[in-house]
């Protein structure tokens, strides 16, 4: 018979698994025990577990799982910023004091790298970084794996197609382009033509010489199906994102007498698989957890098996 191997709660691992939850089918807190900042935590419809408010604090749950154990954790972004979510490893079960970091590891997404880093009661040591290719969006996800026993860490980043405009452009002139014929943008998702169209009678639009930033942002939304237009972080260009994420995920602007203006390139994008590696046998700690650290984000999946 294979050995019995117990977590630190005394708890049996079943077939190597302690935990495995799909966090938007099951919204609860079972196994993830020990919230840190729990003010922040809420499950949302479709999304998973979150840190729900806006510039929150750390907030993070532990999993248990003592020494022999690897955790897992899915993770999707919702909003344009600098994301900062990782894998928590605790010598003890117990809360951290206001202000404390405790001991943990993050992976980070933020404008230009993905980086894992060891902090130790806020001491941060840096265990690997490399750069990506694109900003994170709405959508975007990433997945996290790590054992403090096996001193391996590992995040998996996984993107969606998109294509942006200039920053900075807006405002657009639209007026008079092409002796009055529709004003467009021609572009295929995943495949599928669309064809954006841009009128000086939209309610969306205050003034056709003058379009914001917003204003396209709002027509995008408006009219395309499937895809999504997306605000970058500061809103000063518009970036248009396929459905799906890693080489699943295409996009590219074709075409229309609106885009000479708006500035969208006519590359074939497709989305991308970036990940990086770390290793630190530094500290074998034994619970084992997820933390964020930035708002707006949610934990769509996390495992705890027996290694």
């Amino acid at each position: 018979m294979p050995p019995i191997i117990k977590d630190l709660h005394g708890r049996v691992f079943k077939n190597h698994l302690l935990l495995q939850k799909d966090l938007i089918a099951d919204q609860t807190f079972d196994y993830l025990v020990n919230i840190f900042n729990p003010a922040n935590w809420s499950f949302t419809v479709g999304e998973g577990l979150g840190n729900s408010a806006t510039g929150a604090a750390s907030a993070y749950a532990l999993c248990g799982g003592g020494k022999n154990a690897r955790i897992t954790a899915g993770f999707k972004f919702l909003g344009n910023s600098n994301y900062t979510q990782g894998l928590v490893f605790r010598d003890r079960l117990l809360a951290i004091p206001t202000g404390a970091t405790g001991n943990l590891y993050s992976g980070k997404v933020n404008l230009g790298n993905i980086t894992w880093t060891r902090y130790i009661n806020g001491a941060a040591v840096v265990l690997a970084t490399a750069a990506i290719t694109d900003p994170p969006i709405d959508g975007d996800i990433f997945r996290l794996t790590g054992s403090s026993q096996e001193n391996s860490f590992y995040l998996l980043y996984e993107n969606q197609a998109r294509s942006s405009n200039t920053p900075g452009a807006a405002p657009y002139n639209l007026d008079g382009i092409d002796g009055g014929n529709p004003v467009t943008v021609t572009l295929t998702v995943n495949g599928t033509a669309q064809t954006i169209t841009f009128a000086s009678t939209d309610a969306l639009i205050l003034n056709f010489a003058a379009v914001t930033e917003a204003e396209v942002l709002a027509v995008f939304n408006s009219q395309l199906v499937g895809a999504v237009a997306h605000a970058n972080f500061g809103a000063t260009y518009t970036i248009l994102a396929a459905p799906g994420v890693g080489t699943s995920s295409k996009l590219q602007v074709t075409g229309g007498n609106a885009n000479p203006v708006l500035g969208f390139d006519g590359i074939a994008h497709s989305g991308a698989n970036q990940s990086i590696a770390a290793s630190d046998s530094t500290h074998p700690w034994g619970y084992c957890g997820v933390w964020s650290n930035t708002s707006k984000h949610y934990w769509r999946d996390v495992k705890v098996e027996a290694i």
